[in-house]
């Protein structure tokens, strides 16, 4: 026998549990929850009446491109995505690396620049990494 429990994040009852679900349910339909993703790579142009930045992203026909294991997603084109990595399957062997996530980045950004004329802003932020080993601690430490 199987029970579903359904909770409210609020006091509010039923009714917000229920419109949870359908968010929940609309969202997995319309971007990628299952892949490893860091969520919306671009913000929406701050000008009235533009499109969205997905929407930018796909009138370019972008959605699929890769740079290496870096891709955007197929199903909303604001999401790069680590190709072969799945979210809470443990196959986590995507092999994208910060350099083609960049890489893809700006491919992104020159292409919708150059056929639509706006300019994609990053809501990612970078975060500089020293590939240099840590240093071995020193003997008055151990």
């Amino acid at each position: 026998m199987y029970a579903c429990l359904l909770c409210s994040p609020t006091r509010g009852g039923r009714a917000d549990g229920f419109q949870s679900l359908r968010e929940f349910n609309r969202r997995r339909e319309t971007q990628p929850l299952r892949d490893a993703t860091a969520g919306c790579v671009f913000r929406n142009p701050e000008v009235p009446g533009a499109p969205s930045a997905g929407a930018l992203i796909d009138g370019a026909g972008l959605k699929g491109a890769a740079v290496g294991g870096a891709a955007v997603s197929e199903l909303h084109a604001n999401f790069l995505i680590n190709a072969g990595v799945r979210c809470g399957r443990g196959d986590a062997n995507g092999s994208a690396t910060a350099a083609e996530i960049r890489a893809l980045v700006g491919k992104l950004q020159a292409a919708v620049k150059e056929q639509t004329g706006y300019e994609l802003a990053t809501e990612i932020r970078v975060v500089p990494y020293d590939h240099a080993p840590p240093p071995s601690p020193s003997p008055a430490h151990l």
